[in-house]
């Protein structure tokens, strides 16, 4: 296959700093380029489009990706009681039936297909070489992490072991807090600071109980707070106090959690956090910032921000591309489904898309299949259709996930 190198012409850039219309971009060896009529490559005509950051979930569980959802006795209190019921549910038995590895897969194209092209994967670390270069979108592991501050080495070292590794790397530190709304949950940020382990490298999971001495301590250090709205209301009843934390400074991101109790995927995500907002603050978020949630803050949140989260010369080629329907930008984002969107790319390599960009994916993208998304043909990077059929087989049954509306074609 060759580099990926490419350019087109009259599309609308939303940055997302800014909106550029009817201009150029041009993409070599993976990279932006340019912004200009320069660049090598072949030309598409891209006028009527509009063309995104690829999305950055900030939170995910990808080994969590299974159906149906697993809470039967919520609201719960903390995490602890919905990890009593999680451990002991026949889903969880059935989806171990399968390879983690393809596990893992099934979660990638969960989030490829509405536009996410890095996920920040939230568990321990996977050892065998390889396994996370094997999917289609960037999935971070390579970070600091703790489970929950009562299973503080669960899923690696102790607290403090992990965070100067992070720091002492450039990578983040990533750990659930105050999820939950009694006080055992809502004093973890005590401990988190008598470790140390708040900074500019710190990423707080949730965040529900979090009090307003916990928020300016986020703001002051530069830390981030990744907000789970839809897993949160499912779980919980409630979720973070999201007027206070943006009132306080502090760094704000979005991801879906794992799909077992959020979203199908970003795009619903964002939905989800409008909804939330409206209720919680009784104002309409702004659309822009609904958008650099899984963007420029995301990138920002998991130190990535000098190479993902923008267009902009130099930057990854993680491109997202959705028809100008005339609308507001940002919100023609938020409203788009995953059947809609025209194309996506992850490192210039077309991951996603209608079949009018069949001649780029042939140059670009090693193995390709055609699918049926909400009964749209795409084509989609890899072997989705071997994908499904074997985690069918393994378990017995036609398998239907709603996170995934995929129909195979014919054999």
């Amino acid at each position: 296959m060759q580099e990926a190198t490419f350019k087109w012409k009259g599309v609308t850039l939303v940055t997302p700093d800014k909106v550029i219309p009817n201009t150029w971009l041009s993409v070599a060896r993976g990279r932006i380029a340019s912004l200009d009529a320069s660049g090598s490559g072949p030309t598409l005509d891209l006028h009527g489009y509009l063309a995104f950051p690829g999305l950055l979930n900030a939170h995910d569980h990808l080994l969590g990706t299974w159906w149906p959802r697993v809470a039967p006795n919520r609201p719960y209190k903390n995490v602890y009681e919905w990890l009593a019921d999680y451990e002991q549910s026949p889903v969880i038995k059935e989806r171990g039936q399968n390879e983690a590895s393809d596990i893992y897969a099934l979660g990638a194209y969960r989030n490829l297909i509405a536009g996410t092209t890095t996920v920040a994967d939230h568990y321990k670390r996977m050892d065998e070489d390889g396994f996370y270069a094997q999917y289609p979108v960037h999935v971070l592991h390579e970070y600091g992490r703790t489970w929950t501050m009562r299973q503080v080495t669960a899923w690696g070292d102790d607290v403090q072991v992990e965070y100067r590794r992070a720091v002492r790397l450039g990578q983040p530190y990533i750990v659930h807090i105050a999820e939950g709304s009694d006080d055992q949950v809502a004093q973890e940020m005590d401990l988190l600071r008598k470790r140390n382990a708040v900074g500019r490298n710190t990423l707080l999971i949730h965040g529900i109980a979090l009090r307003p001495q916990d928020m300016a301590l986020i703001a002051a250090q530069g830390s981030s707070v990744c907000w789970c709205p839809a897993s949160n209301l499912y779980l919980y009843g409630r979720t973070a106090d999201i007027g206070s934390l943006l009132r306080a400074g502090a760094n704000v991101t979005l991801g879906t959690d794992s799909v077992m109790t959020g979203s199908c995927n970003l795009l619903a995500e964002l939905r989800a956090a409008r909804e939330a907002y409206r209720a919680r603050v009784r104002a309409d978020p702004s659309p822009r910032w609904l958008v650099e949630m899984v963007t420029t803050r995301a990138a920002y949140a998991l130190l990535l921000g000098a190479r993902r989260g923008r267009i902009a010369v130099g930057y990854e080629a993680d491109l997202i591309v959705v028809p100008d329907g005339g609308n507001e930008p940002y919100t023609t984002l938020i409203d788009a489904q995953p059947s809609e969107i025209a194309l996506v790319t992850c490192g210039g390599v077309p991951i996603y898309g209608e079949r009018a960009f069949y001649d780029l994916f042939a140059q670009l993208t090693p193995a390709f299949a055609p699918v049926s998304i909400s009964g749209k043909l795409k084509l989609v990077a890899g072997d989705l259709p071997g994908l499904l059929r074997r985690l069918s087989e393994n378990v017995g049954r036609k398998l239907d996930f709603p996170f995934l509306p995929c129909t195979l074609p014919r054999q």
